[in-house]
């Protein structure tokens, strides 16, 4: 064999030694340790992950899981912040509803004690109870009235409104948008009847640049008479009270501040057309009657307006400017300018108009009945007014959304109560009855509906047991929302009577009173309906308030109006074909503004003139 070479084996060594022993020398000739590939992202997030995220976030951690399990996943926190929310705000409205009704209660019983004294101290004539000051002791007033079309109550409405009972000279302008309305010839039949009244019938013409009313109602503001010193614009589906415009007049001329008067429609449902969409009007006009609770709130109602007639012509604060340049609606535009300039709104107690609904309303018609009052919060004609449309916007989603919330929190609720409860129940109450089937001697039906009854109470009380734990907290606010809701279509019942009597005592002369029936009878409405159809209310107040949103346009008596800017941006009109046209804005809005001008220009050349005559 070969000697190992000495050198050889020191360097070994060496290498060994510094290698840490063999071990040490094996792992240097082992192959390098790679780092660990990095782990692949994260499947994406999926609805299903994010239900199941929701849902063990409202479960409680603490609760054992047979509890855990049986716990249904709206019993959480969220539900309980949103039922005591909906909570309080049906609880602000039942008090604005029970303020109103209480101002109006007052009124009726002072006003029926008036008219039995009246009736008691009348010697010539009993049957005279409210007998108004003598013909020409009053201002001049002209009533404007743009119409579209006709219903049923057209016709006798607009003779409430010609028969009116007043103390001073009366002038009535109905503004059409062409002959061919249907409105055309039966106000020519009124005309031709009423032939001792001052009434006039104008033609508007067709606009394009604000909505329809109101440049029927600018074209008969512009024709009143110099000699009139207020001006009242009506709709044609309220009927005034007799002595209505006396009470107007009287309240502006008491009070020289005030700049606007107004009111308020209750509409009605008829018996026979007492329909769910019918009692949706009704609670959507009860809801906003809140708002007039007082005799000086700082809301206005567009279907019954008494300006001072110089002040309304003159321009005043450019009020007709902001109607006219796409101005869709009037109410909104005089409730932002009255705020904003801090001018005064009148309602006199009596200012509540009945409109009967003696048709059934379609569920298409009554949709777009919500969408056209929703549509209007998205328009304004000034700065201060986007502001103020912002936060009615804001107020009215916020409302209807958390009560439309706690509707269908109380749905689940009842729901998941019912089967939690109804099963234990109808298990022990099966068991109970087969075991009494089986006794000897077999029982009688009676005694085992009996047995079959306690126990299924007895399996309801432990079930409900069971489920108080996690649920009971939730429970009890969805209890207490139950009542407030309750509560409210109480106050809406209490609020619907009140106003009823208060239209039957102003309308003493009627007929329908003579032969001892009510002239307004709500006795068919009961709190049930009430609740059922505000719970309905909201939410489709809701869907209407989105609908709004991703869409700019509506549909108003055939005519497509479409918004920019909070105006009037479009309108388009059907032909006789069916199709959609339009034209420029600037087409129709110029001749108008030129107009306008004119028509100022020779306001104040004859006031200059008659100034000059007096002196």
């Amino acid at each position: 064999m070969r000697p190992a070479n000495p050198l050889a084996l020191l360097a070994h060594g060496a290498t060994v030694k510094a290698a840490g022993g063999w071990g040490g020398l094996a792992r240097l000739f082992q192959p390098p340790v790679l780092p660990p590939p990095p782990p692949p992202p994260p499947p994406p997030f999926t609805l299903q992950q994010l239900g199941a995220w929701l849902h063990a976030t409202m479960m409680r951690a603490d609760e054992p899981p047979h509890l855990a399990a049986a716990r249904p996943a709206i019993c959480s926190v969220y539900a309980d912040v949103v039922l005591l929310q909906s909570t309080v705000l049906t609880l602000i409205l039942v008090g604005g509803i029970l303020f109103f009704t209480l101002t109006r209660a007052r009124y009726v019983a002072r006003l029926k004690g008036e008219q039995r004294r009246a009736r008691a101290s009348a010697s010539a004539s009993p049957s005279a109870e409210r007998d108004g000051p003598a013909r020409g002791t009053l201002p001049g007033v002209t009533v404007v009235m743009p119409c579209k079309g006709v219903h049923a109550q057209s016709y006798s409405n607009w003779q409430s409104h010609v028969t009116a009972e007043y103390g001073g000279p009366l002038e009535f302008i109905f503004a059409v948008e062409s002959e061919d309305d249907a409105a055309y010839a039966l106000i020519s039949q009124l005309i031709n009847e009423m032939s001792g009244r001052s009434i006039q019938l104008v033609v508007a013409g067709i606009s394009f640049h604000c909505s329809q009313k109101v440049h029927n109602q600018l074209e008969a503001i512009a024709l009143a008479s110099r000699r009139s010193s207020y001006l009242v614009i009506l709709d044609d589906d309220i009927q005034l009270h007799a002595h209505s415009i006396h009470e107007w007049v009287t309240e502006m001329e008491e009070h020289p501040s005030l700049f606007v008067s107004s009111g308020y429609s209750f509409d009605w449902p008829a018996q026979s057309a007492a329909t769910t969409p019918t009692l949706l009007v009704l609670v959507w006009r009860m809801l906003a009657m809140a708002a007039f609770s007082s005799t000086r709130p700082s809301n206005v109602w567009g279907g019954a307006l008494i300006f001072r007639r110089e002040a309304l012509q003159r321009n005043f604060h450019s009020l007709l400017d902001a109607w006219r340049d796409g101005g869709y609606s009037e109410d909104l535009i005089t409730i932002a300018l009255c705020r904003k300039h801090c001018l005064q709104i009148a309602v006199p107690l009596s200012a509540i108009f009945p409109n009967r609904l003696a048709e059934p309303l379609s569920w298409a018609r009554y949709w777009g009945y919500v969408c056209r009052q929703v549509f209007t919060l998205s328009t304004w004609a000034f700065p201060f007014h986007h502001y103020m449309a912002m936060q009615m916007q804001a107020t009215l989603f916020a409302h209807n959304g958390v009560s439309a919330l706690a509707v269908l929190l109380l749905l689940a609720l009842a729901v998941g109560a019912g089967g939690a409860l109804g099963a234990p129940a109808l298990a022990a109450a099966a068991a109970a009855a087969r075991a009494a089937a089986a006794a000897r001697p077999p029982p009688s039906w009676a005694q085992l509906a009996h047995a079959a009854l306690s126990a299924g109470g007895s399996g309801a009380r432990a079930a409900a047991a069971e489920l108080a734990q996690p649920c009971g907290r939730t429970g009890l606010y969805a209890v207490v929302q139950a009542c407030a809701l309750l509560a409210l279509a109480l106050s809406i019942k209490m609020s619907i009577r009140c106003l009823a009597e208060l239209c039957n005592a102003l309308a003493p002369s009627d007929a329908a009173r003579r032969r001892g029936r009510p002239h307004v009878c709500v006795k068919h409405i009961s709190v049930l309906s009430l609740l059922a159809t505000y719970c309905l209310h909201v939410l489709i107040v809701t869907c209407a308030y989105v609908r709004t949103k991703l869409d700019h346009s509506i549909v108003w008596s055939a005519v497509r109006y479409t918004i920019r800017d909070g105006r009037i941006w479009r309108m388009e009109r059907q032909d006789a074909a069916g199709r959609w046209y339009s034209r420029g804005k600037e087409e129709t809005l110029e001749p108008a503004l030129d107009k306008a001008a004119r028509q100022a220009v020779c306001r104040l050349s004859a006031g200059g003139a008659t100034t000059s005559t007096s002196r």
